[in-house]
Order: structure tokens, then sequence, then C-alpha cells
């Protein structure tokens, strides 16, 4: 009996499919625009930049988190 040979694009794929989630990476304009508002609801002080930076990635960064749990 002759074997039957698949054509190469007929092969299984290793490909999983996952359920269907924002991926969206945050954007670092995102993250500096967010940082913007933060400094300017300080009231526009110096001195605060990186706290505002690492704030704004928290709360962005939160959000995509909770978006992939639910």
């Amino acid at each position: 009996m002759p074997r039957t040979v698949r054509p190469a694009s007929a092969k299984k794929s290793n490909v999983v499919l996952l359920p269907s989630v924002d991926r969206r990476p945050v954007m670092h304009e995102e993250i500096a625009e967010r940082a913007y508002e933060l400094y300017q609801l300080r009231g526009g002080r110096d001195g605060a930049d990186i706290d505002d930076w690492l704030q704004a990635e928290c709360e962005l960064l939160g959000n995509l988190s909770q978006a992939k749990a639910s």
C-alpha cells in the first residue's frame, strides 16, 4: 500500500490561539501624556518628573492588566 504524503502546506501548526485581549503595548507617548497631566495637576512644580512618570506607568499598565484579567 503506498504511503500518503501531505504537502508541506498541510502540516499541523504549532501556533496556539489565545483568547482575544487588547495586547496593544502601552506606548511611550501615552505614558508621557499622562505624566504631563499629573505634572499639571500638581500645579506645574518641577522636581517630581520621575514620580509622575512612574505613576503614569502604574496607571496605564494597571489598566492593561485589568483588561487582560477580565
